[in-house]
């Protein structure tokens, strides 16, 4: 008999213990699956902070003259060459800073939003300039030897107005740097292969670079209003 009762106190005296440890291991496991989930978005689709949610959103709000991209491949392509950044960021060129500008005016978004949401900038998430030479080395690194050497000519090129192209109109073929950041768009539309080029990248690289469309001329001006 003193032997039971001494094995019913012990057990009854470790069981709150083993409940808690249980209980504590529980909640230790859901902690690690609802980071998980926090991680890859919740409910299986794209994380807000990803190119899949930029090309998403940007494709379907800036559209008409405001388009940013002729495809979704383009654009998540294109993305591919932003640096990353953070959540937080509203300046820049970065893709965090796109993503801001998108989530503040999908509303009712303006052109210089798209603009500055898009490929270029706009100086807001990145000058042109910063944007264009960003990326170009990426798509097309033949373009330049160096990103400082196209950081360096790029302010040459004549820059005019909002980027944005109508995909019912014709290609742009002007001296601009917006001619050039379409063509580079293009050309990242069927991937990046700077190894082993994509007949997109064979075709618009040169264009992006001002060779054959897009060509530099000192002595253009923008159109008048």
């Amino acid at each position: 008999m003193v032997i039971r009762r001494s094995f019913r106190a012990v057990f009854f005296a470790i069981l709150p213990i083993a409940f808690t440890v249980s209980a504590g291991s529980c909640r230790q496991v859901l902690n690690i699956e609802e980071r998980e989930l926090v991680a890859t978005g919740g409910s299986g689709g794209a994380s807000p902070f990803s190119c899949e949610t930029y090309c998403a959103t940007i494709i379907s709000v800036c559209v008409g003259v405001n388009t940013q991209f002729s495809t979704e491949a383009a654009c998540l392509n294109y993305c591919s060459t932003y640096p990353l950044g953070t959540e937080d960021d509203t300046i820049g060129n970065t893709l965090g800073c796109r993503l801001n500008v998108l989530k503040a005016g999908q509303a009712m978004i303006e052109p210089g939003e798209c603009a500055a949401a898009g490929p270029a900038g706009n100086g807001a998430c990145g000058s042109n300039c910063d944007s264009y030479c960003t990326s170009i080395m990426s798509i097309c690194p033949d373009a330049f030897e160096t990103k400082g050497d196209c950081t360096t000519f790029c302010p040459d090129i004549l820059s005019c107005g909002d980027y944005g192209f109508d995909p019912e109109g014709t290609t742009p073929d002007n001296p601009t740097l917006q001619c050039r950041i379409y063509h580079l768009t293009v050309a990242a539309r069927d991937g990046i292969s700077p190894a082993n080029p994509t007949s997109s990248q064979a075709l618009h690289c040169p264009h992006a670079a001002g060779e054959g469309i897009c060509v530099h001329d000192p002595a253009a001006v923008c159109p008048a209003d």
